[in-house]
């Protein structure tokens, strides 16, 4: 409870105790007195009030207090927009907050794997398409490096032939010369030096002695032969280079077509992982929506248990629910503030002997009223053998909304679905009230017929006032759409 919901019960009870404790019908709800009782209209006016102190003390529950709320009866919709605040509240909603948080985390990182996963499909299939054109560029380096080797090969065999073409031309110049050596000319070793050291015979050469038509036949075939050797020779230097270019092409194209492979194998390896990182954030996201469940479900009974926010609200949100239900579920045509009303005076919603209500509806100080057994109140001999207020000799009025057993047996609703009917609970004794006040009438938002309705339930207009002011003060403190009762199946 809020410190300024606390001040406003206790100015409350104050004022009622003002006005009501002149009525003859029983004692007005004092900081240490009981609530006023519900009295039916077939029951006679009470003696003058008794001491407070003739009240006997509300005792707790036994064996313990039941706090939590039905699952059959969740808080009301309308409650959406109700302001609603405790240190409890705070603590749930910043617990939900933050594992909608590690769940949304969760989330992220389960998608993130699977895209993830799609990702690297879309890289295999690029990668297969990258390795099939690697492949055929391995082939046609093959291919080129076989040619280049038949090239070198061919070169080779030209080189040596070109070789043996200008050997043979050597032995032809070297016959013309043996047979010309029989003149003996001073410019022999001239045409020695051509035959030796394999050079171009030179004009001067040619102005040998041997200036005839063959000898100058065979050095020209010589030279041409000198020309053809050094030409194939190059040739093959240049097959050699282009026969190990394309070796090292072929082994280069090898490397790359085996990193594609490698390629293919490493993206399969991190989809395998990363596939079972993806199973792990599926059940670390179970857990975690398992957290937010677990939560949430803190949520409901923190929330019945808060106080309601707003300038001259004193309830918690427990009771304004079981009054927004009791109203869409009465007979006639009320508001919820008509309930709150009877509330505040009859049982300081729930909270008279100390105790606060519950979020399954209990008070957690039992209420009983006093005996009605014709000293200050009027006297009702026991009628429900002890049940409700545990005197088995007088009746005593029981529970938020004050009913006398005999009143409740009559006029009991099951207000939270639960299939039991229990003055004790807000939820059953709102429905009940609302059922009782609108016995004969239609319509609890005309004044005239929700004075009549107070004034049977207790025959005392200084009540009806206090009430009604009650009543109309919440009013106009709060908002709230009415509840909407599900329609049962068809």
């Amino acid at each position: 409870m809020t410190r300024r919901a606390g001040r406003a019960r206790r100015g409350a009870a104050l004022l009622v105790a003002a006005v009501v404790a002149g009525s003859t019908l029983g004692p007005g709800p004092t900081a240490a007195g009981p609530p006023v009782d519900v009295v039916p209209a077939v029951v006679a006016p009470a003696a003058p009030a008794a001491p407070a102190t003739q009240a006997p003390p509300a005792g707790p529950y036994e064996p313990g207090f039941v706090d939590e709320p039905l699952p059959t009866n969740p808080p009301s919709p309308s409650l959406a927009g109700v302001e609603a605040a405790s240190d409890e509240l705070d603590e749930v909603e910043g617990a939900l907050d933050r594992a909608e948080e590690a769940r949304d985390d969760a989330i992220a990182h389960r998608d993130e794997l699977r895209q993830h996963i799609v990702d690297l499909g879309e890289q295999r299939v690029e990668a297969v398409e990258a390795l099939a054109q690697r492949q055929v560029e391995e082939r046609q380096r093959g291919e080129e490096r076989e040619a280049a080797a038949r090239e070198h090969e061919r070169r080779i065999g030209a080189t040596a032939a070109a070789a043996e073409r200008l050997e043979q031309a050597r032995e032809d110049l070297r016959d013309l010369m043996v047979a010309a050596f029989v003149n003996e000319s001073s410019s022999t070793s001239d045409a020695m030096e051509v035959l030796i050291t394999g050079e171009d015979a030179t004009d001067a050469n040619l102005r040998l002695a041997y200036d005839d038509h063959a000898a100058v036949a065979r050095l020209g075939d010589v030279r041409a032969r000198v020309r053809d050797h050094a030409e194939a020779v190059a040739a093959e230097e240049r097959a050699a280079q282009a026969r190990a270019a394309a070796e090292q092409a072929e082994r280069d194209a090898v490397a790359v077509r085996q990193a594609a492979e490698q390629h293919i194998v490493d993206i399969d390896a991190e989809t395998v992982e990363t596939q079972a990182a993806e199973v792990r954030s599926v059940d670390a996201l179970a857990d975690r929506e398992a957290d937010v469940l677990l939560a949430a479900a803190d949520i409901p009974p923190a929330l019945l248990r808060a106080d309601v926010v707003g300038a001259g609200i004193d309830f918690p949100v427990v009771a304004l629910d079981a009054w927004l239900k009791a109203a869409a579920s009465a007979p006639c045509r009320m508001e919820w503030w008509a309930l709150a009303g009877i509330s505040k005076v009859e049982g300081r919603h729930g909270t008279h002997g100390g105790g606060r209500l519950g979020a399954r509806g209990y008070p957690s100080v039992k209420i009983i009223g006093p005996q009605l057994d014709g000293g200050a109140f009027a006297a009702i001999g026991d009628t429900d053998g002890g049940l409700y207020d545990g005197d088995p000799v007088w009746d005593r009025a029981v529970g938020p909304m004050q009913f006398i057993p005999s009143t409740w047996a009559a006029w009991g609703r099951d207000g939270d679905g639960d299939g039991v009917t229990d003055p004790f609970t807000v939820y059953d004794a709102a429905a009940g009230a609302a059922a009782y006040l609108c016995a004969g009438r239609t319509d609890l938002t005309d004044e005239a017929q929700l004075r009549a309705g107070y004034l049977s339930y207790n025959h005392s207009n200084a009540y009806v006032e206090i009430v009604l002011r009650a009543a109309r003060g919440y009013q106009a403190a709060l908002q709230v759409p009415p509840h909407e009762v599900a329609l049962p199946p068809i």
